[in-house]
């Protein structure tokens, strides 16, 4: 079978090296990563426990991603984009300093704050000032229940057993009001 003049094989590196470039810089990406992960075993640190809440914000600010890319009337994306993203944050805030009872009251900041969040967004990006106003309403809200119960579970309760917590009713005691 003749081959035809002019024309590259099938298979192989193209003329421009493209295939051989590409090819060394994935491979180079995944030695460091091999590395990096050999080195953190050796050393026993816990890589999962920092990577793992990107499991969930990557997908929240996918929806941002997708609400740019479409245009506005795809606004709306903000509010699942805006709550899952709120989401992995709080676990990412939880699992690094493992403040889990943050739990309490953390969830204020996901319903109706990130709602919130979300509504101030599409409705900013849309040009919807009733959809603003209300996004604004409900994140007021949410950082006030939110402030409310840090109070309530921080200070009165102390579930952290914190040093505020700590030194906060033996000052009312001594102050005496």
């Amino acid at each position: 079978m003749a081959e035809r003049p002019n024309q590259e094989p099938m298979n192989g590196p193209s003329s421009t090296g493209r295939t051989t470039q590409s090819g060394a810089i994935a491979g180079g990406a995944l030695l460091a990563i091999g590395l990096f992960l050999l080195v953190a075993q050796i050393f026993n640190i816990s890589i999962w426990s920092f990577i793992w809440p990107f499991f969930v914000i990557g997908p929240g600010l996918l929806f941002f991603a997708f609400m740019a890319l479409l245009g506005k009337n795809w606004g709306w994306l903000a509010l699942p984009g805006s709550v899952i993203t709120t989401t992995g944050l709080i676990l990412m805030y939880a699992a690094t300093f493992g403040h889990f009872a943050f739990f309490a009251y953390g969830w204020a900041l996901i319903f109706p704050t990130s709602i919130g969040v979300g509504l101030l967004i599409y409705g900013q990006y849309s040009e919807l000032e009733r959809v603003s106003k209300a996004g604004m309403a409900w994140t007021g809200i949410g950082l006030a229940l939110f402030a409310a119960g840090g109070v309530f579970f921080e200070l009165l309760l102390n579930i952290s057993d914190n040093l505020l917590a700590n030194l906060f009713w033996p000052a009312v005691l001594i102050s005496g009001r």
